[in-house]
């Protein structure tokens, strides 16, 4: 029994005496049935923050680019200006912010406290979590194509050549 909710064997749901989602109303089970489903829920953002207000040369292209959180709590977004901002994940409070000086070509990636960023002229950045400082920077033959990947501390990285580059996730 879990919220109420009586599960089988293979976790599959029994029965409920009262839904551990009140927004959904009862399950189906209960005596007091309601027609109530996931799309009438209403979710209130906990924080919210703008990104690129202005935009750019007085059009607002779409951002952001992508975002990751890191182990110690910091969202890093990636915006089609060029700039990653670093925000308190729990808060939504602005930390820092960099200029890559070129559009990103990958969303950001994390790993412990360090946040990856493909660059749309071939560069591969890693930067501190805690302040947006650079922990190194390289530059790769063909530019970024997708988000990179970190597995047992290596970090995985496709090319626009369709090429597989795998490197050390911490120090270069």
């Amino acid at each position: 029994w879990r919220h109420g909710c009586r599960f089988e064997n293979d976790h599959s749901l029994s029965s409920c005496s009262q839904s551990p989602y009140p927004a959904f109303g009862p399950y189906k089970d209960s005596a007091s049935a309601t027609q109530e489903t996931p799309s009438s829920l209403r979710i209130d953002p906990v924080w919210q923050y703008e990104v690129n207000p202005k935009g750019i040369a007085g059009f607002k292209p779409v951002e952001p680019y992508g975002i990751a959180t890191t182990q110690s709590g910091v969202a890093a977004i990636a915006a089609f200006s060029g700039k990653v901002h670093g925000l308190d994940a729990r808060s939504g409070e602005w930390l820092w912010s960099i200029d890559l000086e070129e559009s990103p070509g990958s969303a950001p990636t994390t790993y412990y406290d360090l946040i990856y960023v493909g660059v749309s002229d071939g560069r591969l950045v890693a930067l501190h979590a805690k302040d947006g400082s650079e922990a190194w920077s390289t530059t790769l033959d063909h530019i970024i194509h997708g988000q990179p990947t970190v597995h047992d501390g290596v970090l995985y990285v496709m090319t626009s050549e369709e090429a597989l580059v795998a490197l050390d996730a911490q120090d270069r």
